[in-house]
């Protein structure tokens, strides 16, 4: 990572000092010694690494939930239904937000105890990317629509292969969409 270098003072105060530690720790930000904190500026490498282990992650996550005798989908039911309703406004960006959103409520409908919040990690490391690099990360507010409908439609019927292949194509393109504007 190259990084753009925040300075800054807030470094001085404990509760500010901790939350940089913790994106530290998350990989978000890297603190320099008297220097402050810096935001790396992520490589198509970067990229590329976390879209793996976010089509990783989430193939096992729907995995698991589609075989789950103790999930619990109406997290995910509502976040879809909340970006269905966003959707309708016409707003890729917040439209893209809610997309999020509903991937991390289907990792959270898991009964995995530490998978969910690798997950969600990751989406952080996402947003952070568009961020750093000024994207309007958002594909069409059809195809976002249609894929997580598909793919919850399948997570409630349990059909594993179609919701896997659903969340492959997915994630390929989101892969595919960042790598070609870095």
């Amino acid at each position: 990572w190259s990084s753009a270098v925040c300075s800054s003072d807030l470094i001085q105060s404990l509760p500010a000092r901790d939350a940089l530690r913790s994106l530290a720790l998350a990989g978000l930000v890297r603190l320099e010694p008297n220097r402050g904190a810096a935001v790396p500026i992520p490589r198509a490498a970067d990229v590329i690494d976390t879209y793996a282990a976010r089509r990783a992650l989430g193939t096992l996550i729907i995995e698991r939930t589609c075989e789950s005798s103790r999930r619990d989908l109406a997290g995910a039911d509502a976040a879809l239904a909340d970006m269905l309703q966003i959707a309708e406004m016409g707003d890729a960006r917040a439209t893209g937000d809610a997309d999020v959103r509903f991937q991390d409520q289907l990792a959270t409908a898991t009964e995995m105890r530490h998978v969910p919040e690798m997950f969600k990690a990751l989406s952080s490391q996402i947003l952070l990317f568009t961020a750093v690099l000024g994207l309007k990360y958002v594909y069409s507010i059809p195809e976002m629509v249609r894929d997580n409908v598909q793919i919850l439609t399948a997570v409630h019927r349990r059909q594993n292969g179609v919701a896997v292949e659903a969340w492959h194509a997915k994630m390929d393109a989101a892969m595919t969409f960042m790598t070609t504007h870095l």
